[in-house]
């Protein structure tokens, strides 16, 4: 629970014949995280058909992407042998149908925005009188406008004005009028100074569609746009039917090429020689045995394992149990452990939910946390949010508990409760004060303690000793400090602590590091006091709201329902407030105060080379 799983560095060498038996047993049993090898041999090659599975998975993914499904428990299909995956892949038609259907109604949606376009413009024209189809002339020039109806009643006097030889044919509706205009074609000049004047929008004439009177041209641009629109529809349909009876065999072989699309590119990461090849990786210590029964079956026994021991750092497989493992992602916050460090993930989550629960303490805020992390917990039944709803609910413990022995139900007290009443949060600060601070010793304590283990691990004396007396420092400073200010100790015990602590310096210098860090020392367990702070400032928030809207039914029942709103909405703000602080402050006191004792994290994730399946099986 407190390491991380042991690692041991591998080199297996074996004959190339055997080299994609070897590669597939590897990637059924996900126990090997392969890396390039540093061997002073020749770079091996990706296996012979890549080009071939490369080609149809391209093809095949898109198919995929383009059909759904409503079956979901389909049957697995069985990994087919690599030859016999190719041809069949090959003869699949309903991946080339797909292909076609998707390419056909891209073309289709193409050529329908351009008869909506063309449609749009033609119905601008709508109302001129004018076959276009009969409008060719090497003299005269043709364009239309949109302009207001004030616009309109002005171009036409415009025209005149500057002797522009032409004609203007108007076609209202409402405020808008469609404009018509046929003039000398050495005069457009002229007309582009009145058409911005005017400020006149012009429609695009189109030669390929304006053959014909405007009220033609719309009803067969309407046909064309709606015998477009059947084929995309007709295209749509057949996707789906194809989608609902063949996506599981699709989807299938596509999971088969991209398995045999790995196993083709792993090969890469070899060394080789004219008959054998290297492969070089890291597998947990557990598994070698059952590692090496696998190869045995591969290779017929004609294979060699060593176990390499060269200095180099091992990656990190952590060995936290299902419910460690839902503080993954608030543990992702800091940094993955080192292969050879202690897994913090025990400590901090212990101290997570104490810190969290006393900083909320109101029994029925846990119980809101608790139908609420359930309620998320449903909706979504994996992923982050899944995680997060999980750990809100383990977290609502403890808020229950320390609510029960603080004797606190939305921020009210109850008789019957005070017999288990452990926490007086306004009248006993001084002993709270004590208290937090305590619990900041140690913790802190227990900090230093693990970095004294870690530095003898690492062969690091100087440090070890400084941790060590560091934790004289660390309680002699605090209990000289926190008596000095709140009063919390003996007048005997203060001097004789400074003392103590003073004292313990010289020799945490020693260390060169933490000399430097005494000040944090001291002040990390006086930084856990904010634990009664902020749970202080929850009690007396939730006291107020009772104060001020408890609602009572000698003042009406509509009063009653109103002030009853206003008093759950106010609880759910302050709750929602504590939460996030809890949350907030409880983290920040692992991560700062205690990680930094002994914790220094930045390990590489152990990542086998392996093969995820949902549609196959091997």
């Amino acid at each position: 629970m407190l390491r991380t799983v042991p690692m041991q560095k591998i080199r297996i060498v074996a004959l190339k014949s055997a080299e994609y038996d070897i590669i597939r047993e590897l990637q059924k049993a996900g126990m090997v995280q392969i890396k390039k090898s540093k061997m002073s041999l020749e770079d091996d090659k990706e296996l012979g058909q890549i080009s071939a599975i490369s080609e149809l998975l391209v093809k095949f993914r898109s198919a995929l992407s383009f059909i759904k499904s409503k079956k979901r428990d389909a049957k697995q299909m069985q990994q087919m042998e690599l030859q016999e995956l190719i041809s069949r892949c090959r003869s699949e038609r309903y991946v080339e149908e797909i292909n076609a259907l998707v390419e056909r109604r891209r073309s289709l949606a193409d050529r329908l925005k351009i008869t909506e376009d063309a449609l749009a413009n033609a119905q601008q024209l709508e109302g001129i009188d004018v076959d276009f189809g009969t409008l060719a002339s090497k003299a005269l020039a043709f364009r239309a406008f949109i302009a207001d109806t004030a616009a309109a009643g002005e171009l036409e006097k415009l025209v005149e004005k500057k002797g522009l030889r032409g004609e203007v044919i108007e076609s209202r509706k409402g405020k808008r009028a469609t404009l018509f205009v046929a003039y000398d074609a050495s005069q457009r000049s002229a007309l582009d100074d009145i058409a911005a004047k005017l400020r006149l929008k012009e429609i695009d004439m189109n030669e390929s569609y304006l053959n014909a009177k405007p009220s033609v041209i719309i009803d067969r641009l309407k046909k064309e746009r709606d015998s477009e629109s059947k084929d995309i529809e007709d295209a749509e349909h057949r996707l789906a039917k194809i989608g609902d009876e063949r996506y599981p065999e699709i989807a299938g072989l596509t999971e088969m090429l991209e398995a045999e699309y790995e196993r083709a590119q792993v090969s890469a990461k070899f060394k080789s020689t004219a008959r054998t090849f290297v492969l070089e990786g890291w597998a947990p210590k557990k598994s070698l045995d059952a590692l090496r029964d696998r190869m045995k079956d591969a290779t017929r026994q004609n294979f060699v394992i060593e176990e390499i021991n060269d200095g180099e750092k091992a990656p990190t497989l952590l060995g936290r149990g299902r419910f460690f493992g839902q503080f993954d992602f608030l543990m992702g916050f800091y940094s993955l452990p080192r292969s050879d460090e202690i897994d913090p993930t025990w400590f901090f989550v212990f101290s997570f939910m104490i810190f969290y629960g006393m900083m909320i303490s109101d029994v029925g805020y846990g119980v809101m946390s608790l139908i609420l992390g359930a309620f998320l917990a449903k909706k979504f039944p994996d992923g982050l949010m899944n995680s997060v709803a999980k750990v809100w609910m383990m977290a609502s413990i403890p808020i229950i508990f320390f609510g029960l022995i603080s004797n606190q139900f939305f921020g009210l007290s109850f008789a019957p409760f005070k017999g288990i009443m452990l926490i007086d949060w306004t009248n006993n600060v001084t002993g709270l004060l004590a208290l937090t601070v305590i619990m900041g010793l140690t913790q802190v304590t227990i900090g230093l303690a693990l970095g004294f283990f870690d530095e003898l691990m690492h062969h690091e004396p100087k440090l070890a000793v400084s941790k060590l007396t560091s934790i004289i420092a660390v309680i002699g400073g605090t209990v000289a400090i926190t008596g000095a200010l709140f009063g919390i100790f003996s007048s005997f015990a203060m001097p004789a602590a400074a003392i103590a602590a003073l004292a313990s310096v010289a020799t945490i210098a020693l260390s060169g590091i933490e000399g430097v860090e005494f000040t944090n020392l001291i002040s990390h367990p006086l930084s856990y006091t904010r634990i009664f702070g902020f749970g202080l400032a929850s009690i007396i928030l939730a006291s107020l709201i009772d104060k001020a809207f408890t609602p009572t039914l000698s003042s009406g029942v509509i009063a009653f329902v109103g002030v009853s709103v206003i008093f759950l909405l106010l609880h759910a703000m302050n709750m929602l407030l504590s939460i996030f602080e809890g949350l907030v402050q409880a983290t920040r006191l692992n991560f700062i105060e205690f990680f930094t004792k002994f914790y220094t994290g930045g390990g590489e994730k152990f990542t086998p080379y392996h093969f995820n399946r949902r549609y196959t099986k091997e």
